[in-house]
């Protein structure tokens, strides 16, 4: 049975990929995701698994060096932006680390995707 929160988050996703064409929507394989992602995979979205290998902290650590060279863009003319520089540089002592959580998993998956793909051109 699905719980009210999974019905919200699937609700907020579905709506969320329309707005934004998303081609593919990450969630993290782990506690409510993976009902989340049971419910999901009955549509017609591109649901990708995430599993994180580390801790959140160590997660940003990994991922800094990238933020550092200026790889990571985030549009100036949004409203959430300044809260979400605020969560970021004040990670890990902030009260909600979601947005850090979620930037962080997307970049370890991207660069995952990256080095299997240069694996796979080598053989």
């Amino acid at each position: 049975m699905i719980n009210s929160i999974t019905l919200s988050l699937k609700k907020s996703i579905l709506q969320q990929q329309r707005k934004h064409n998303a081609i593919g929507i990450i969630i993290e394989d782990k506690a409510s995701g993976q009902q989340l992602i049971q419910e999901l995979l009955s549509s017609p979205l591109n649901i990708i698994k995430f599993t994180p290998k580390y801790d959140k902290v160590t997660r940003l650590v990994l991922t800094s060096i990238l933020f550092e060279a200026g790889k990571v863009y985030f549009p100036n003319y949004r409203g959430w932006l300044e809260g979400l520089e605020e969560e970021l540089f004040c990670f890990p002592n902030v009260k909600n680390d979601d947005q850090v959580d979620s930037i962080t998993q997307f970049l370890l998956w991207v660069r995952d995707k990256k080095e299997l793909e240069m694996s796979l051109r080598r053989v």
